[in-house]
């Protein structure tokens, strides 16, 4: 081989080496690109999964809310209803102690407070 082609193979296998490892290293550029997006979009997914979870948390936690609203009203109500009965169960009780005193005199209906009222009028209510 002559000086010329010697110089000649050695500025083309030169040439060739470098655009070989330039399309290697564009190609590991654009791999790792395609790894960039996928982790990108990766993210993305994660983030609006975040966010439809906070959404629910939030609409779970209204929810809640609400229902401690309707368990306080329902205790309230029960405190009111159980003051009520008990009201009406002390003037059942002292209705009945009134009515204890009539015990002994010897009507049909002893026993029954109410047994001095009589169901029917009698000759001698009528006027």
């Amino acid at each position: 081989m002559c000086l010329c082609c010697v110089v000649f193979w050695c500025v083309c296998s030169l040439t060739w080496a470098t655009c070989t490892w330039a399309q290697g290293v564009q190609s590991v550029g654009v791999e790792h690109m395609r790894e960039q997006l996928e982790a990108a979009r990766r993210l993305a997914e994660a983030l609006e999964g975040k966010a439809s979870a906070e959404r629910r948390v939030s609409e779970i936690e209204g929810h809640l809310d609400n229902m401690r609203a309707v368990l306080a009203q329902y205790e309230m109500r029960k405190r009111r209803q159980s003051s009520a009965m008990a009201d009406m169960e002390g003037q059942v009780e002292e209705t009945r102690g009134t009515g204890r005193g009539d015990k002994g005199t010897g009507e049909k209906g002893e026993g029954n407070s109410f047994s001095k009222y009589p169901t029917r009028p009698t000759s001698s209510s009528i006027c």
